[in-house]
Formats: structure tokens, C-alpha cells, sequence
């Protein structure tokens, strides 16, 4: 992509820009913005505070911000996990950077670490459905049968702000995850009690 200015071509890509970014010239950061259209993609993940944080130190978070969200269009977990932890290393802390890494976790199948991610998601947004059904989908590969019932039932009767129900989002959840060739313990009994 190249971005016209003043009626002409500047030839300036999202992938120059970035090369830019990584060689140290932090003022790429706000024309790769200006030029790649970034804004609309990074507003979920502020954190209180960040406007606090020196050019320096945004220009890092937001090139992380970037890599974490091109690792979950690739569906590339281990990319997400690092790029998460960097960003959580940085001072960066909200729900949805905690329930990304806890979901990677999950279909890393490693269960216990995406419960130790979820949980402190939870200390900053208790309302997050989505970190819930992933805590619950952690307990159960746990074989924590009783945490995992007891929160696929207490929201059982919800829906998100996107009108996808609690019911469909599990279903979802459950089919990503035995598509990635997880085994889910008392799948079908979960199922059999939500619908």
C-alpha cells in the first residue's frame, strides 16, 4: 500500500514503515499510523494510563500491539503468547491482551498457564464473558469438573454485546478446539446441559 499526499504517490509501505520502526526510528511509528490505518484495529486494547507513556515507549507497545494482532489473524499461538507477555513486560495490562494469551494457552493445550492468564484477566474486567468461557473451557481440560460446570451454567442464559449468545460462543469454542485436535473431557454433557 503507498499513500498519496499532496496529489502524489509517496511510495510508502506498511512493511517499509515497519523495517523503519524496527531499525529504531520511532517517529515511523505515527506515519505507518497515519498510513496503514491503525487506529480502528488497537482501540480495544488501551490500558488506563497510556497516554502517560513517553513517544518511545508507545511507539514499542504499538508495534507489539501490531504483532499480536497479526499472530491472532494467523492463528499463530506461540507468536500471540510472546508478543502478549512483551506488551504485559511493558507495563500493558487489560482483559482482552490477558484472555488472548489465556486462549492461546488453551489451544497450546496448556491449560493450567491459560487459567493462571485468565484469572488475572478477570482482576480487570469481572464482566468479560469471554475470558469466563475460556476460564471454564481450562477448568474442564483440567478436569476441574465442578469450576467448569458451575461457570458454563451461571451465564448460561446471557448474550454479548454482539447478540452471539453464551450458548453459541461454547459451541464455537468447542469446535475450534476439537478441530485443533484437543480432546474435551464431558463435552457432551456440557453441551446436553446449556442447549
Amino acid at each position: 500500500m503507498s499513500r498519496i499526499q499532496d496529489g502524489q504517490d509517496i511510495g510508502i509501505t506498511c512493511q517499509e514503515l515497519t523495517l523503519a520502526y524496527n531499525l529504531g526510528v520511532y517517529e515511523a511509528y505515527e506515519l505507518k499510523k497515519q498510513v496503514c490505518n491503525l487506529d480502528s484495529e488497537l482501540k480495544s486494547y488501551e490500558t488506563p494510563g497510556y497516554e502517560n507513556y513517553s513517544p518511545q515507549k508507545k511507539a514499542i507497545i504499538q508495534n507489539n500491539l501490531e504483532s499480536l494482532q497479526e499472530a491472532l489473524n494467523l492463528k499463530e499461538w506461540d507468536n500471540v503468547i510472546y508478543y502478549g507477555e512483551n506488551l504485559i513486560k511493558q507495563g500493558y495490562n487489560n482483559a482482552s491482551l490477558y484472555n488472548n494469551i489465556g486462549w492461546a494457552y488453551l489451544l497450546k493445550v496448556n491449560p493450567a498457564k491459560a487459567e493462571e492468564y485468565l484469572l488475572q484477566g478477570l482482576e480487570y474486567d469481572k464482566s468479560n464473558l469471554y475470558i469466563w468461557c475460556n476460564l471454564a473451557h481450562a477448568y474442564l481440560l483440567q478436569l476441574k469438573i465442578n469450576e467448569a460446570y458451575n461457570i458454563y451454567m451461571k451465564f448460561n442464559s446471557l448474550s454479548l454485546a454482539n447478540k452471539t449468545t453464551w450458548t453459541s460462543m461454547v459451541i464455537d469454542d468447542f469446535n475450534v478446539l476439537t478441530s485443533a485436535g484437543i480432546y474435551i473431557p464431558y463435552m457432551r454433557t456440557i453441551l446436553n446441559e446449556i442447549k
